[in-house]
């Protein structure tokens, strides 16, 4: 069996209903929905945090740092929950 996962946008009603920007494109199905509430704090450009994450992505990127794939990280997942 294959692992399906895509990430979608959506808006979380007063009823507790979820309002999706766009139809998923995986089959019909039970699915496995994790919900993470978008953050409304935003720094300047030129915050000091966001100066220090800079550097350190682009020593990564000079250094041909390449992030894992979805999956690759789910691949990983599956691993630790049957070890």
């Amino acid at each position: 069996m294959s692992l399906a996962e895509t990430v979608l946008e959506g808006t979380s009603q007063s009823d507790g209903t979820l309002v999706l920007d766009e139809p998923t494109k995986l089959p019909a199905g039970r699915v496995q929905a994790v919900l993470r509430q978008e953050s409304e704090i935003t720094l300047p450009p030129d915050d000091p945090f966001w100066q220090r994450m800079k550097k350190m992505w682009d020593a990564q990127n000079a250094n041909g740092h390449v992030p894992r794939s979805l999956e690759e990280i789910g691949a990983e997942r599956r691993e630790m929950k049957e070890g």
